[in-house]
């Protein structure tokens, strides 16, 4: 299932790095009461990726998609891994 959301980017993040992703709704099930949470991608308008291996929701209003760059460039224009 696709989804589009606006977001603005606060930090980039180098190959290799876990990094988090806050959003107020998303289309990924969060861990609650004993299921796991969903996995997959998130990926931008310019085509950089990140591998989402875990939701959660820390607080009312907030979801945090935790993962690593998977491909294309961050905001700095630095590759990930997959394209260069």
């Amino acid at each position: 299932m696709a989804s589009c959301a606006t977001a603005s980017v606060r930090a980039a993040a180098g190959q290799g790095e876990v990094v988090e992703v806050v959003l107020d709704r998303t289309t990924f099930y969060a861990e609650s009461g004993g299921q796991i949470a969903d996995e997959g991608t998130i990926t931008s308008a310019a085509g950089a990726t990140l591998r989402v291996l875990d939701v959660q929701r820390p607080v009312k209003g907030l979801i945090v998609h935790k993962g690593g760059r998977h491909r294309g460039r961050d905001r700095r224009g630095r590759p990930g891994p997959g394209r260069g």
